[in-house]
């Protein structure tokens, strides 16, 4: 009986602001199609391991501008320093440094309209002593990122979690409460929001998306707060 190798395991996650890949143990190029990942084809991969990169995008809503702030995050995975070329950002440019030592990561912001506009991310990493890989990803939201007008411009804050590391937004105003989980990292975000008739109500944000929060019967938002998961950031009243 012939037995046939292990096929490497990957495991993909795969929502609408980012592309998540973890590769366990593969050597390998695997093909995405919202990206791409791909091994290094030098002769010498197999004595260097497989070498790959992986691109997370995460956005937060910038209310006063109506345009989605869109953080893409480069990982080289490798021990090599790999020099990006071939750089494209749609629909709007970004900076992105083109040198990324082993091991490392490196950022880039970019500013994108908050109407139904999706945000990619093109280039070519080659690595120092051959090996090279093409990786094309992307942000799509779920949500709209609407601009709101001076007088109906809301407060805004972080929501982060015990470590101190931001998880999402809030925003309060007297008529509406809303909480976004931009990252749809599986670490819940939510709102709490204080009433002027003494009740409180908690929202939920969805995944990669935002909830708003209407109070009814007259009352208004006097104050709010965020959780990531189970933790509470501070209480912040709202005028």
């Amino acid at each position: 009986m012939r037995i046939l190798p292990a096929l490497p395991k990957v495991t993909i996650e795969r929502d609408s602001v980012s592309l998540r890949v973890n590769v366990l143990r593969a050597a390998v190029a695997v093909a995405l199609a919202g990206g791409a990942l791909a091994a290094a084809a030098s002769p010498a991969a197999a004595n260097r391991g497989f070498d790959y990169f992986t691109t997370l995008s995460s956005g937060t809503c910038e209310v006063t501008t109506g345009e989605w702030i869109v953080d893409w995050a480069v990982s080289n995975h490798s021990t090599r320093e790999a020099t990006l070329t071939d750089v494209e950002f749609s629909p709007t440019p970004a900076a992105l440094p083109r040198t990324v030592a082993g091991g490392a990561t490196v950022h880039a912001v970019q500013r994108i309209p908050g109407t139904g506009t999706m945000g990619s991310l093109t280039y070519t990493a080659t690595w120092s002593g051959g090996g090279s890989s093409l990786n094309n990803w992307y942000f799509k939201p779920r949500t709209q990122c609407l601009k709101t007008t001076t007088a109906e411009a809301a407060q805004s804050w972080a929501v982060n979690d015990e470590a101190g590391a931001y998880r999402g937004s809030i925003t309060g105003e007297p008529g509406l409460a809303n909480v976004c989980d931009p990252l749809a990292d599986g670490v819940q975000v939510s709102v709490e929001a204080q009433l002027s008739d003494g009740s409180t109500v908690k929202r939920i944000a969805p995944l990669g998306g935002c909830t708003p929060f209407k109070p009814f019967n007259g009352a208004t938002v006097t104050a709010v707060r965020g959780f990531a998961g189970t933790y509470a950031n501070s209480w912040h009243p709202v005028s």
